[in-house]
């Protein structure tokens, strides 16, 4: 599979599956755009495309609870490389108590990255894509959701 050219965002690409698409997306030729909050982890998957995939890579820091922010990750792509061709949302996190111990704040924190972050970045990622003439969007979830 070919992704040469094309220009993919990648959320949660710093980590874990998220990782594994993002370096696989740079292997395949793609130019990758990593979302994240740990601005380390995302240097180093910037740094491994670019190392052992001789590909292109960014990373765009950001808490993706936030609308702006969503915003924000795909002006950064759009920026940089002119387009978007491809959105993985991966992002995502685990509540950490059972539900019957589930506060509202904890539920707030789940849904916010889970589902409104994914919700967001695909509105801001649908204008680039309707200009470019197209592209895809992939959502991953999780069986501990």
């Amino acid at each position: 599979m070919s992704l040469q050219g094309k220009v993919i965002i990648v959320t949660g690409g710093t980590k874990g599956v998220g990782r594994g698409v993002a370096e696989s997306a740079g292997a395949n030729g793609a130019k990758v755009v990593i979302s994240g909050r740990c601005e380390e982890d995302g240097f180093e998957v910037c740094d491994f495309i670019r190392n052992k995939h001789k590909g292109e890579a960014i990373f765009v820091k950001g808490d993706l609870r936030k609308p702006e922010v969503c915003e924000n990750l795909v002006n950064q792509a759009i920026a940089k490389y002119g387009k978007v061709d491809g959105l993985v949302n991966y992002a995502g996190v685990l509540p950490a108590s059972a539900l019957p111990n589930t506060e509202e704040s904890e539920f707030d924190d789940v849904f916010d990255i889970n589902v409104k972050a994914a919700f967001f970045c695909t509105k801001f990622v649908l204008r680039a894509m309707m200009e470019n003439g197209g592209g895809s969007i992939v959502f991953i979830g999780s069986v501990h959701a």
